[in-house]
C-alpha cells in the first residue's frame, strides 16, 4: 500500500509541477484543466496519458453537473 501511495504522490507532484511551469510560461496566475491536460500528456507515455485525460475530463464533467444540480458555482 505504501508503494501505491508513493506512486500516486509522485505522479501528482510531477503533473502539478509541470502544469505550474505551463502557467508561468503563459504569464498567468491561475491553473486550469487545460494546463493539467497538457502536463499529463507531457509526463505520461502514450495510451496512459490519453486514458488519464479521458478519465479527468469525465470527472470534471460529473463535477460540473453535480454543481449545477445543487445550485453551486464551479470554480
Amino acid at each position: 500500500m505504501t508503494v501505491m501511495n508513493d506512486l500516486v504522490c509522485n505522479a501528482f507532484f510531477q503533473v502539478s509541477e509541470e502544469a505550474g511551469k505551463l502557467v508561468k510560461m503563459d504569464n498567468r496566475d491561475t491553473m486550469n484543466a487545460r494546463d493539467i491536460n497538457c502536463a499529463v500528456r507531457l509526463i505520461l507515455p502514450g495510451e496512459l496519458a490519453q486514458h488519464s485525460n479521458d478519465e479527468g475530463q469525465s470527472a470534471l464533467k460529473h463535477y460540473e453537473q453535480h454543481s449545477k444540480k445543487n445550485g453551486e458555482h464551479p470554480q
